[in-house]
C-alpha cells in the first residue's frame, strides 16, 4: 500500500500541513514519513481517527491486523451497543436452544443468586456457584454438537483435574523392584 495514496484518499487530498493541523502531528514528521513511505502505525491511527475512519480499518490497511478480525466484534463493546430489545431477543434464543437440548436448568438460578462476574468474587453473603454441565449423549459422552461457542466460567480447584492419566513411571518402577534411575 502506498502511504501517499492512502493519506490522499482518506483526507480528500488535504495537504500535509492541513493534516498536521487537524491531527496535532508534527508537519515535519508527517512529510518525512510520506517521503520515505513508512508511516508509523501510531500516526496512521491518529490520522484515521481525526478523519472519522475506524482505526481497525487502518490497522488492516497497514498489515498490522489480519482482515479476519474485522468480522470479530469485541464482545463487551457489542453488548454495550446492543439495545435492551436485542439482548432480550438473544436471551430468548438461548433459553429456547437450552430447553431444546435439555439444558434449561442452566437458566434456573435467580439473578440475585448469581456471583458477580466483574470482580471475580461473589458479592453475596452466600457462595452459590453457577456451573453449567456439558451436554452428554445416550452413552454418557460429551456431545460437542450442542456447543454454542459460549465461554463460561467454571470453578477449578488444584488437584481437581489431571493433565493426563499416564502412570508415574518412577513409582511404577519402584513397585516392580526396578532401579528408578534407569
Amino acid at each position: 500500500m502506498d502511504t501517499n495514496d492512502w493519506l490522499h484518499g482518506l483526507t480528500d487530498g488535504a495537504t500535509p500541513r492541513q493534516v498536521a493541523d487537524k491531527t496535532g502531528l508534527s508537519e515535519r514528521t508527517l512529510r518525512h514519513q510520506l517521503t520515505t513511505g513508512r508511516m508509523s502505525v501510531e500516526n496512521a491511527v491518529k490520522i484515521s481517527v481525526a478523519y472519522g475512519r475506524h482505526p481497525l480499518r487502518t490497522l488492516i490497511d497497514f498489515g498490522v491486523v489480519d482482515a479476519a478480525w474485522a468480522q470479530v466484534p469485541d464482545i463487551d463493546a457489542a453488548l454495550d451497543l446492543a439495545t435492551d430489545d436485542k439482548l432480550i431477543e438473544q436471551l430468548e434464543k438461548r433459553l429456547k436452544r437450552a430447553d431444546a437440548v435439555g439444558r434449561a436448568e442452566l437458566f434456573d438460578t435467580p439473578i440475585s443468586e448469581l456471583p458477580s462476574r466483574h470482580g471475580g468474587k461473589d458479592n453475596l453473603e452466600t457462595s452459590s456457584t453457577f456451573t453449567p454441565e456439558c451436554s452428554k449423549n445416550e452413552s454418557g459422552v460429551a456431545d460437542d454438537d450442542d456447543d454454542d461457542g459460549t465461554v463460561r466460567d467454571f470453578d477449578w480447584a488444584p488437584g481437581t483435574y489431571a493433565a493426563d492419566s499416564t502412570i508415574d513411571e518412577g513409582k511404577a518402577r519402584e513397585e516392580r523392584g526396578e532401579d528408578p534411575i534407569d
